[in-house]
C-alpha cells in the first residue's frame, strides 16, 4: 500500500463512519448505528483496511478499500478479501473506482454480480467513485448491507490492546534487532526462547541500548516486570507484521533482519523498513492522519500547553470515533502515550524545544516528507 492508497482509504473510512453517526447510512442495517466507532482492536490476518464497530448492537464491518488505476485482477481481489473478513466480521464492504484502468464497467459487473439470485443474501456492501471516495457527492452505495443469516459472530477481540494501532512502549531499533537476531539465531527458535537468550544477554548483562545507542540500565534475572516487558515486546512485533502469531518471523520480519546485518540497526535502511512496517502494518499512519485532522479543529486555548492539547485531542478522537474513554486511573491519562515518542524516535515529528513533541498554539508537527517516503508512495 501506498500513502495515496491510505489517504484515500482514510477519507473514505471517514466519510461512512460520518453518515453512520448522523443517521444518514441509507445503506446500513439498523445493527450499525450512530454509536458506531473505528474497531478497537487489530488483527494478525486477514487484515482490512478499515474497520467498525457498534458496541451496543454487537455489530461489526470490515472495508477493504481499492484505489484507481488498476487491473481487473485487483479488483477482484477485493471482493475475495471482503469475504474472507465475514469469518470474523458480522458485515464486509468493499470500495472501488467504477471502472478499471482499461476502462471497464468493474463497479457495474460486481453490482450485477451481488445482486444475482446466488449472492442475494451475502452481507457484502459494495461502494463506487468516480474520482473521489472522500466526497459525499462522488462515494454512492451500489450495493447495501443485507441482514446476515444465522448468528453473527461477535465484534472480534483483536490481538491485544484496544486500540487499531500497533502497541509500542519502551522498544529501541537495537532491542528489536537483537531480539530478531536471538529468533534467527538457532533453527530460527520461537520468540519465548528468543526474548528470555535477549534478556539474559543483554538486558541482564547491561548491553541492551536505548534509541540513542546509550546503554539502559541493568535488569534482574527474574524481574517482577519480566513477563509484561515480554509481552508489550511481543504486541509490538506482531502488531507490525514482523512476528506471526507462532513467535516465528514473517518475511517482514526476515527482510528487516536482513536490512540490520547487512546494513545496522541504526542505519537508514534498518529504520526507514521499520518505520514503514509501524505506518502501514502498524496503522500508525491511520491514527496520524486523524490525529493532525483533529488537531486543527482545537481552539487556541486547548493548544496553550501540552497536557491542554493532549486532553482536548482525546476529546476530539473520542468523539469522532476513534478511540474510546480514556481511563482516568493511569499515570497517563490520555491514549497517546508513547507514540509521539516512537514517531520521533523514527523521525516523522518535528521536534519542539528540549525534549518535548508539542508546539505551543499548534499541537504536533509531522515531517510529512519522511512520513511519505517511509509508508511508500
Amino acid at each position: 500500500m501506498s500513502f495515496s492508497h491510505n489517504l484515500l482509504a482514510h477519507g473514505a473510512a471517514k466519510l461512512l463512519l460520518s453518515q453512520l453517526q448522523r443517521g444518514a447510512a441509507s445503506w446500513c442495517t439498523e445493527r450499525l448505528t450512530a454509536m458506531t466507532r473505528y474497531w478497537q482492536g487489530i488483527s494478525d490476518w486477514p487484515r482490512p483496511d478499515i474497520a467498525f464497530e457498534d458496541p451496543t448492537t454487537g455489530a461489526s464491518l470490515a472495508l477493504e478499500f481499492k484505489p484507481p488505476g488498476q487491473s481487473k485482477r485487483e479488483y477482484v481481489t477485493g471482493i475475495g478479501q471482503a469475504f474472507t473478513y465475514l469469518r470474523d466480521f458480522e458485515y464486509a464492504a468493499v470500495i472501488l473506482p467504477r471502472k478499471t484502468v482499461d476502462a471497464f464497467e468493474i463497479a457495474e459487473y460486481f453490482q450485477a454480480s451481488l445482486n444475482d439470485s446466488f449472492a442475494q443474501h451475502i452481507p457484502i456492501a459494495l461502494f463506487a467513485y468516480e474520482r473521489d471516495p472522500t466526497k459525499d457527492d462522488d462515494l454512492t452505495a451500489l450495493v447495501s448491507l443485507r441482514i446476515r443469516a444465522g448468528e453473527p459472530p461477535p465484534i472480534p477481540k483483536g490481538v491485544g490492546r484496544k486500540v487499531f494501532w500497533a502497541y509500542w512502549r519502551d522498544l529501541s531499533q537495537y532491542d528489536v534487532f537483537d531480539i530478531l537476531c536471538e529468533i534467527d539465531r538457532v533453527n530460527r527458535r520461537t520468540f519465548n526462547s528468543a526474548y528470555r537468550q535477549f534478556w539474559k544477554r543483554k538486558m541482564v548483562a547491561g548491553r541492551a541500548l536505548t534509541w540513542e545507542g546509550l546503554r539502559r540500565k541493568r535488569k534482574s534475572l527474574n524481574a517482577p516486570s519480566y513477563e509484561s516487558e515480554k509481552t508489550n515486546v511481543q504486541l509490538s512485533l506482531r502488531h507490525t507484521g514482523i512476528l506471526s502469531p507462532k513467535g516465528a518471523l514473517t518475511d517482514e520480519g526476515l527482510q528487516l533482519l536482513r536490512y540490520g546485518k547487512v546494513y545496522g540497526p541504526s542505519s537508514k535502511s534498518f529504520m526507514d523498513y521499520l518505520s514503514h512496517l509501524v505506518l502501514q502494518t502498524g496503522r500508525h499512519l491511520e491514527l496520524i492522519f486523524w490525529v493532525d485532522e483533529q488537531q486543527r479543529e482545537l481552539s487556541q486555548n486547548s493548544r496553550r500547553n501540552a497536557p491542554t492539547f493532549y486532553h482536548g485531542l482525546d476529546l476530539r478522537l473520542e468523539r469522532a470515533g476513534i478511540i474510546t474513554a480514556a481511563p482516568t486511573d493511569r499515570p497517563k491519562p490520555t491514549f497517546l502515550r508513547d507514540e509521539q515518542k516512537l514517531w520521533n524516535k523514527l523521525g516523522l515529528l518535528v521536534p519542539s524545544h528540549g525534549r518535548s513533541y508539542f508546539h505551543p498554539g499548534v499541537g504536533l508537527v509531522f515531517n510529512w516528507r519522511a512520513i511519505i517516503s517511509a509508508a511508500g508512495e
